[in-house]
Formats: C-alpha cells, structure tokens, sequence
C-alpha cells in the first residue's frame, strides 16, 4: 500500500512540475513573441499605428511609385516576432517627376538624367559577365535617392566575387566552374533573390574549390 502512494505520488509531483516548466515557457518565451499585423495596402499613418500597437518598431523604406501605401512588409504580415523587433515598411510614395526607365543606360547617361532632374543617387557595382562594363543593370528608388547597380567586369584573377549578383547568375557562374553550392534564404533589405554573402574566404567562391559554397539569398 505504502509503495502505491509512493508511486501515485512521484507521478503527481511529475505532473505538477510539467505544469510549472509549461507555464514558466509560456510566461517568458511564447508571450515575448508577437504576430507581424497585415498592412499591406494600407495608409503609411494607419500600417505604421498598427505595428506601434502590436509592440513592434518600423523602418519605412521609400519606393517610388504612384499608390501612396505600404505594398511589402519584411518579415512578412502574419509572421511571429519577438517584440520590440523592426519591421521593415515598404512604402511606394508618388513622384512628382516621373525618370525614365535608365536599365541598360550607360552610367555617364544616367548620371546626367538624375543631374537633370536634380535627384540624389549612389552607385553600387555589380562584377557580372553578362553585361557590359559601365551599364546600368537595374535602380531602386527611396524617397531621398536613386541607387544604380552597375556592371562591373569580374577581376581576372582566382577567385569569383558572388556579392550582388542575382541567384540566377551566380548559380550559372557556380555551375560553369563546376562548384558545388547550396542555396540559402534570409530575410533582407536588398532586392529578394540577390546574393548577399556567401561562407567562402572574403565572400569569394575560389575557381579551383572544390567544397561547397553556401549562397545566402535576400528573400
């Protein structure tokens, strides 16, 4: 009788204690996080109200555009958070002045449109060997500048710079070296699908390396 209540009574403490640690859990990890709120489509005042009252900040990043409303949201709406983390804001804002499309430009032409039409810009460049050296490959536009990637011709030497080439080049290089390489995704700032840093030496993948190279991916 005596080792039945013993028994009966271990499987309660056991009980008590999954109880307890389910609840110190819950208390400490799963009430920190939070889900990111859908704002898409709506009013910069109104996206940004609803991110403040889910205990999250926010980063607005300016597209040029013509809706006037949050269009993309990193992480993305619905996602769980921890709180107080930043959420990135989308946010496509109308131009007075509408700029050509400058892909394919000459990087001398371009500059001189964005000078005459007095916007701010910087230049990125791109190592690719699918493109001319010098040409404007594509733009990103914010609120308060035009960034240009523009083509730049890989250095010759024994190692390939992967850094802002979109996957698709860099799987085409990768595989034309006979590299090995697996394909990670992170959320990023950066257009989705651009390579943002890889596991090789000075994020370069060596011409004659044969191990796996890990291409992390901006969603």
């Amino acid at each position: 009788m005596k080792k039945i209540f013993v028994t009966i009574y271990i499987f309660a403490l056991i009980a008590i204690l999954s109880m307890f640690c389910y609840f110190f859990y819950y208390s400490f990890h799963i009430t920190k996080e939070v889900l990111v709120p859908n704002v898409i489509d709506e009013p910069l005042d109104l996206g940004i109200k609803k991110i403040k009252s889910n205990q999250l900040n926010y980063e607005i990043i300016y597209m040029c555009g013509n809706s006037n409303k949050i269009f993309k949201t990193i992480p993305y709406e619905n996602s769980r958070v921890k709180k107080n983390s930043t959420i990135y804001l989308y946010y496509e804002i109308e131009n007075e002045e509408v700029l050509p499309n400058l892909a394919f430009y000459e990087i001398d032409a371009a500059k001189s449109v964005l000078e005459e039409y007095a916007k701010s810009y910087e230049i990125l460049y791109v190592e690719t060997e699918f493109y001319p050296e010098n040409i404007v490959i594509r733009t990103q536009s914010y609120r308060d500048k035009i960034i240009l990637y523009v083509s730049k011709v890989p250095y010759k030497n024994d190692s390939l710079n992967l850094i802002g080439l979109f996957d698709i080049e860099a799987i085409k290089i990768l595989k034309d070296y006979n590299i090995n390489f697996v394909l990670r995704y992170e959320e990023s700032f950066l257009p989705s699908g651009m390579v943002i840093k890889t596991n090789a030496i000075g994020n370069s993948a060596s011409r004659h390396n044969e191990s796996e190279i890990i291409l992390i991916i901006a969603k």
